[in-house]
């Protein structure tokens, strides 16, 4: 009796075999086809070094674009750490009673942040020492800083970056709104 109950359940499972034919191999997705992916690991979301893979949340908070929504508020003049760096993109004024003066560190990787003026206060970005600033694509002198309006809203983005001759680093800064000055070295 055991054994024709299994034979029984057998024949069931086999003729549902028979029945409903395997599912087609699903086919790579594409930007114009639905399918399976691979997902990038870590370093190349931190890298960008592929374009076949896509990257989840995880990934984007490895890489430092999730975190990078969160905001650095400067109330007085000191270094930027490049902690701060890691951990903030947004660096503003807000809750500053006079002009601060920021210096940024130097490192030897690519990296933005964005200064936003949420005082009616000047923020005063100073170069690594012997550095210069690329500011919206004229080179300042060594040790020349930037000055942000006092304008409430004002922004300028900063990146560190490789120049052409590959061996360089420098931080280029980029007028989103506002005026931003060269006004020589730090005061």
């Amino acid at each position: 009796m055991k054994m024709l109950k299994y034979l029984i359940a057998f024949l069931l499972i086999s003729s549902l075999c028979w029945a409903f034919p395997p599912c087609p191999p699903t086919p790579s997705a594409s930007s114009s086809t639905a399918g399976k992916v691979e997902l990038a690991t870590d370093a190349e979301t931190f890298t960008g070094t592929s374009d076949s893979v896509v990257v989840t949340p995880g990934n984007l908070g490895v890489a430092g674009c999730l975190r990078d929504f969160k905001t650095a508020n400067h109330t007085a003049t000191g270094n930027i750490t490049e902690a701060q760096i890691k951990a903030n993109k947004w660096h503003t004024n807000n809750g500053a009673s006079a002009e601060i003066d920021l210096t940024l560190p130097a490192l030897s990787y690519t990296v933005s942040i964005v200064f936003i003026v949420q005082e009616t206060q000047i923020i005063e970005i100073n170069p690594p020492s012997g550095e210069l600033f690329d500011l919206d694509g004229t080179d300042l002198d060594a040790d020349d800083c930037i000055d942000t309006s006092a304008v409430v809203g004002d922004k300028i983005a900063l990146t560190r970056m490789l120049i052409a001759d590959g061996s360089t680093w420098r931080w280029s800064a980029d007028t989103i709104r506002g005026v931003h000055s060269d006004t020589g070295a730090s005061d």
